[in-house]
This record gives C-alpha cells, structure tokens and sequence, in this order.
C-alpha cells in the first residue's frame, strides 16, 4: 500500500514538473501608457480556475486574482489588484495603462483537470518601445546635433580668437610712433624778406654794371 502511495505522488510530480505552460508578452516590447497582454499559452487542459501573483513568490499579499471561467462570479480580486487588470478565460492577463509600476515578476499558476502548472515571465515597461524605427533615428539625430553642437562651438572660439587677436595687432599699430608726413612751409614773413634782399641784390648788380 505504500508502495502504491510513492508511486501514485511520484506521478503526479512528473505531471506538475512536465508542464508546458508559459508566458507570451503582447506586445514584446510594452510602453508607458499603453497595454500589454500577458498570454497564457502550453496548456493541456482544461482550466478550472487560475490565479495571477505580482511578484516571484505566491504570497497572498501578492495575490492579483483568481479566475475561474465556470463559475457564476469567476472573478475573485487580490490585494494586488486594480481597475486596469483584466482577466481571460484562457488564463491571460491584460494590463491597461501601463505605468512604471506595473514592471516586476508575474507568475499564473493554472489548476488543470490533470495537473496543475505554474509559470513566470518578467515585464519590463518602456518609456519609448526600444524596437521603434523612430527611437533610433531620435538616438543618432541627438547624437549628430550634439557632435555638430561642439562642432559650432569649437568654431566660434576659433573666429574669436582671431579677432581679439586682429583687434590687438591694430592698436599696437594705432600707438606706435607717428611719422611727421606733413610739409613745412616757409613763413611768408620771411619769405618777403628773402624776395626783397634779392631783388635789392640785382639792382645794386645792375647799377654798379652802368
């Protein structure tokens, strides 16, 4: 008889381990702001109710909520839940209006007619989907802009440079030693005098000649 007991557990930890259950994030990638499906996929059975658990361990202070499709309230809400979680009959869980809080552990442990199967994934929530064609462009063009920033800056120090250095070199010049261009003309007063005395000069000339 006891024989019979081990070998009976023994099939029925062989079913619980072999279990193919997962977890499938619709989308892959899920932004802040918008929803994510938590896909149940791999069971072989049909479901009798499961139960969603945020975090890595089935606590019930981790409780999200306990769905069972056949039952005429099959909702039961945890201390995890709120107005954004929607359940499916297929053991799904949807979350709407992502926020940074939502992003964690999640586990489903689905209550099969055969087996029971448990399975986790881990959600990450984006500010911006990292797989967005626009998100790498937005990258290199922040890149670029930064690049062609100090690429400006750089050449403004240069155009600087050279005119402090311009203006400098034109006031050295401006306070050299100035160069007397101007031209000295004769004073008329002697300039008269000097008129006279030779005219005075030719006349004595001529007389003496007479």
């Amino acid at each position: 008889m006891t024989g019979l007991a081990v070998t009976v557990l023994l099939g029925v930890l062989v079913d619980v381990s072999s279990g193919m259950m997962s977890i499938q994030l619709i989308p892959q990638n899920p932004v802040i702001g918008g929803s994510v499906t938590l896909s149940v996929t791999g069971n072989t059975g049909t479901i009798r109710s499961f139960f969603w658990y945020k975090g890595s361990e089935m606590y019930f202070p981790c409780h999200i909520l306990s769905y069972s499709p056949h039952k005429e309230t099959p909702l039961t809400t945890g201390p995890m839940y709120n107005h954004r979680l929607t359940a499916f009959p297929n053991g799904s869980l949807l979350i709407s209006n992502l926020t940074s809080t939502d992003q964690g552990h999640y586990v489903v442990k689905a209550d099969l007619e055969e087996m029971v199967d448990e399975a986790f994934i881990l959600l990450h929530v984006y500010d911006v989907s990292p797989d967005s064609g626009n998100v790498k462009k937005q990258a290199g063009c922040s890149v670029g802009s930064i690049v062609g920033t100090v690429l400006v800056v750089v050449f403004l120090l240069i155009v600087a440079g050279f005119l402090v250095y311009y203006t400098y070199k034109t006031r050295n010049q401006d306070n050299g030693p100035s160069v007397d261009t101007s031209i000295q003309l004769p004073n008329n007063e002697n300039a008269q005098n000097t008129t006279m005395n030779s005219l005075q000069s030719n006349i004595n000339l001529l007389q003496r000649n007479n």
